[in-house]
């Protein structure tokens, strides 16, 4: 996903969703581009659990006042579709998420039982909030500078959009020490993983 908070053109928007094909090899099913004035939302489907396209991403909630994007696998959709009493159009788990945090918000993560990495967009507060499973199965990565924050679940994707970026030196050392980083830091300047 990319968040422009400044002027910015729509080359700008299609060069991100250009980048973006560096991760087609994780979804080769489908692409899915969600766009609202400077938000972009990006996700490539690798269909498993649901194969209609009526699962297709971006997601939205049925009263559409959210959409998401969403990678990996709530193994309880379907307990917490019973407990919420979420009639599904689909047999996906991303209906039973966005419906679930439509209706508890927050409060709902904590049930999920899973792997995931994810973006929700709240299109009333004009809120994006990124969820990620607890032992961090599956990555997330946030660049932030003075005009835009993007986020993705592959580095290499805010990378290919950047057309520069600075080494952090801290993030080389304990890469060159360990063999990966530590923490929040990467090699790159002002790219962190949740």
């Amino acid at each position: 996903g990319l968040i422009f908070k400044n002027n910015f053109s729509e080359e700008k928007v299609n060069d991100f969703i250009s980048s973006t094909d560096v991760m087609q090899h994780r979804g080769p099913d489908y692409k899915g581009v969600f766009r609202e004035n400077n938000l972009v939302l990006v996700h490539f489907r690798l269909s498993i659990i649901d194969l209609d396209q009526r699962s297709h991403q971006p997601f939205s909630s049925k009263n559409n006042n959210l959409t998401c994007v969403y990678n990996g696998e709530i193994y309880n959709f379907k307990e917490i579709a019973s407990q919420y009493n979420i009639t599904q159009t689909t047999t996906s788990d991303t209906e039973v998420m966005i419906e679930s945090f439509d209706l508890k918000r927050d409060d709902v993560v904590a049930q999920w039982n899973g792997i995931f990495g994810m973006a929700i967009y709240d299109k009333v507060n004009k809120k994006v909030s990124l969820i990620r499973d607890r032992l961090g199965v599956k990555p997330l990565y946030l660049y932030e500078d003075e005009n835009l924050f993007l986020f993705a679940s592959e580095a290499k994707v805010i990378l290919e959009y950047l057309d520069k970026f600075e080494l952090d030196y801290l993030g080389l050392s304990q890469y060159m020490w360990f063999g990966n980083t530590t923490g929040e830091a990467t090699i790159v300047k002002n790219l962190k993983k949740v």
